[in-house]
């Protein structure tokens, strides 16, 4: 359910929220107004990082519901622990980039150029956490595969 819901309320508050909200957020000035292009930019680079998350959640979400259903860890089951780690690396790395190109474009807006790079623990810490669940799931796979190449020969 959060898998769904969850980039539809990030696009609600970020399609509706004023030039003052976004800048303050993204630590530029404001702009007076904002172009629809902008605001399209703005509001695309904040529901990209959640709809990757909201992937990551399903993938998540298989893996459990074959563990499970007693499946044990399968090599589908294990594809799908490691494609969950990829979308959150990929969730991360979003999450490090969006925040500066959307201040990028608010401060366009303005008539000068702000370069605003947002890195620090929240952000970080998700990207090395991600990026070993992505490992680990490489490492269930290999060993899912070995154990139904094993399973043959018994």
């Amino acid at each position: 359910m959060l898998a769904f819901v969850l980039p539809t309320v990030v696009l609600g508050a970020t399609a509706m929220a004023t030039p003052d909200r976004l800048s303050a957020s993204l630590g530029v000035a404001a702009p007076s107004s904002l172009s629809v292009v902008t605001r399209a930019v703005v509001v695309t680079l904040a529901v990209l990082p959640a709809f990757f998350t909201s992937v990551a959640l399903l993938r998540l979400a298989r893996c459990a519901l074959a563990v499970a259903a007693g499946e044990g860890l399968t090599v589908a089951a294990a594809r799908d622990l490691r494609s969950a780690g990829t979308w959150m690396l990929v969730t991360s790395v979003g999450s490090a980039v969006a925040p500066t190109l959307a201040a990028l474009a608010l401060s366009a807006e303005t008539g000068s150029l702000a370069l605003t790079i947002h890195l620090g623990a929240g952000v970080l810490l998700p990207l090395v956490l991600s990026a070993a669940l992505r490992l680990v799931g490489g490492l269930v796979v290999d060993a899912a595969a070995v154990a139904r190449e094993n399973a043959q020969f018994v």
